[in-house]
């Protein structure tokens, strides 16, 4: 074959190789504003799902606070008129565990609470028109009347006993004054900032909190099951009503 041939067929061969390239990255470009098409849709539909999240969170959160209202005026409870001396939330429940926040409290504002106490130290409370549950210790110590305190006090002491008899009180807990949550406030917000601090001190659980978080926030497992492979290591962290999953440290998901 003469160098003229071989030139030609170089040069055919080339030009072929363009075309082929050239209609693949046509087709990829044509694949990808599908997608595009398709994510924008599915984004669209997520956020009004979302909107629809919220707003059903909303009602529920007012129907709660409806219903602790209509509770409160068949219950026989002394009120008292105190403020609280950081950031805090009025919270749904009384179940440390299980609970969503129903408004934020802001520093040194006033609100109402009630003699009645849960275990983990919420008490009934209402601020501006939302009924739920403050952690007392959040409460100002010198804007609380005599007559609450005692009742925290003789609330805290009956479940330490009721709880010590079980043998399941732990030292830290016995310890649940006020100085030392400030203590352990400040450790919290120096170790993992203030917003997570928050969340530990109410006894809130979130995805990609950490194990030691978890633990200062809810405490130890009663079991930790654990698998390791070559994408890492998954554990399951078994409580009494809910069951933690971490992948590498992280926590995933929950189910309760």
């Amino acid at each position: 074959m003469s160098m003229i041939h071989l030139r030609s067929l170089s040069i055919c061969l080339i030009l072929i190789t363009r075309i082929s390239v050239a209609q693949s990255i046509s087709q990829i470009d044509t694949q990808l504003d599908s997608i595009e098409y398709e994510l924008m849709s599915f984004r669209a539909l997520q956020d009004s799902v979302q909107g629809q999240i919220d707003y059903l969170i909303t009602v529920s959160n007012k129907l709660t606070s409806k219903r602790e209202s209509l509770l409160l005026e068949d219950a026989e409870l002394s009120v008292y008129s105190v403020k609280v001396y950081l950031d805090s939330e009025l919270m749904s429940t009384g179940n440390y565990l299980d609970f969503s926040v129903l408004q934020e409290i802001p520093i040194n504002s006033s609100l109402i609470v009630y003699n009645e106490y849960y275990y983990g130290g919420r008490l009934k409370a209402k601020y501006g028109d939302m009924f739920g549950y403050v952690n007392q210790a959040a409460l100002e110590s010198s804007s609380m009347p005599a007559e609450l305190k005692k009742f925290i006090s003789n609330q805290g002491e009956k479940i330490i006993a009721e709880r010590n008899t079980e043998g399941e009180w732990n030292t830290d807990t016995k310890r649940n004054t006020i100085e030392d949550f400030k203590k352990k406030r400040t450790r919290l917000t120096e170790k993992y900032g203030a917003v997570d601090a928050r969340r530990i001190l109410n006894g809130q659980i979130w995805i990609g909190m950490t194990g030691a978080m978890a633990q200062e926030s809810i405490g130890n497992p009663k079991d930790i099951n654990r698998t390791v492979n070559s994408y890492g290591i998954k554990e399951q962290w078994v409580y009494e009503s809910r069951n933690l999953y971490f992948e590498d440290g992280i926590l995933t998901t929950w189910q309760d």
